[in-house]
């Protein structure tokens, strides 16, 4: 797996998950569940996007 896509991979985990502690600081634990099941729906996507796009440049169309 080239380099850039693990760099693409891990950087909206991280800034996601960022995200979620100064939610569940500044809001509490109710505002944190539906962040929880919006960020689960985008990082699935953005999962399925990377997967995607390294079988893509791999050759396995």
């Amino acid at each position: 797996m080239p380099i850039p896509l693990i760099i693409a991979f891990i950087v909206p985990f991280a800034f996601w998950a960022m995200v979620e502690d100064y939610i569940q600081y500044k809001k509490g634990i109710g505002t944190l569940v539906k962040v929880k099941i919006l960020g689960g729906l985008i990082l699935g996507f953005h999962f399925i996007l990377i997967v995607s796009i390294a079988m893509w440049f791999s050759g396995a169309r």
